[in-house]
């Protein structure tokens, strides 16, 4: 091959990094995706540790006002959507913790996006954590799989269970088939759930990282001051992940309400 072919061929395949759908191999079983989960557990348990160190010493009262208010105004909300105190009492923890995770991993996400802008090598190490549908899918299945434990203590485990595939249950013989063939309706609706959750996370923070990618490659190639393009479109991305954790956590919240309602 001659000089100018091999800088033709050079020419033709430079352009902005557009990921896969899953995370890529960066060494042994470790994903790019792995790699940016355990560097976001490690900051996130960090500051949990030292936030939590310095309410009990009493350190900080303005933090401390802060997370008190923060968590007062999840109850708030988590009791309006269920519309059960009990059980948004008991499983607060449990709600928040999935809520808070999704949000601020979609924020830390974003945070390597920017980064990303200014070493573009970083994209073959890092990648924001809800771009991989593995993760996005993890979550969904962790959501609908609690949702269902949740039903089976309200119903009990046979009834409930017993209903999506023969509830042959009714007063004459087209009520009974008819809730047969709903109850096969209503169990393709819960396996619709899990990929409704998946894609929509995850769909839209993939969408925003090649959209970044994009921008900042053209802005490299057209812009005096490449690093000026993709501001916009950070800053409406900062709007995406927020909006997408509220959505997830509004989502799980309605299916948990659903799990207490016993209907006869």
């Amino acid at each position: 091959m001659s000089e100018t072919e091999l800088v033709t061929t050079t020419e033709v395949h430079t352009g902005p990094h557009i990921p896969t759908l899953r995370g890529e191999p960066v060494f042994g079983f470790v994903t790019t995706t792995l790699l940016s989960m355990w560097i976001f557990m490690a900051i996130l348990f960090t500051i949990v540790f030292f936030v939590n160190r310095s309410i009990r010493k009493g350190y900080f009262g303005r933090l401390r006002m802060f997370f008190q208010e923060l968590i007062s105004l999840m109850r708030s909300g988590f009791n309006s959507v269920l519309d059960n105190e009990d059980f948004a009492r008991k499983n607060f923890f449990i709600i928040a913790t999935v809520a808070l995770f999704v949000i601020f991993a979609n924020l830390f996400g974003l945070l390597l996006e920017v980064i990303g802008a200014f070493d573009p090598g970083i994209t073959h190490y890092l990648r924001p954590i809800t771009s991989d549908l593995s993760t996005t899918l993890v979550l969904a299945l962790f959501t609908i799989g609690l949702a269902q434990f949740y039903h089976t203590r309200t119903k009990g485990t046979w009834l409930h269970f017993s209903g999506y595939i023969c509830n042959f249950r009714g007063a004459s013989i087209g009520a009974r088939f008819g809730n047969m063939l709903f109850g096969w309706i209503h169990l393709i609706s819960e396996l619709s759930r899990i990929l409704s959750l998946s894609f929509r996370l995850f769909g839209n923070i993939f969408a925003g990282i090649i959209l970044i990618s994009v921008i900042t490659f053209l802005s490299a190639e057209f812009l005096h001051f490449p690093i000026f393009g993709p501001i916009p479109f950070f800053l409406y991305e900062i709007f995406v992940a927020l909006f997408q954790g509220f959505i997830f956590t509004i989502l799980m919240l309605v299916y948990f309400k659903e799990s207490q309602e016993v209907h006869h």
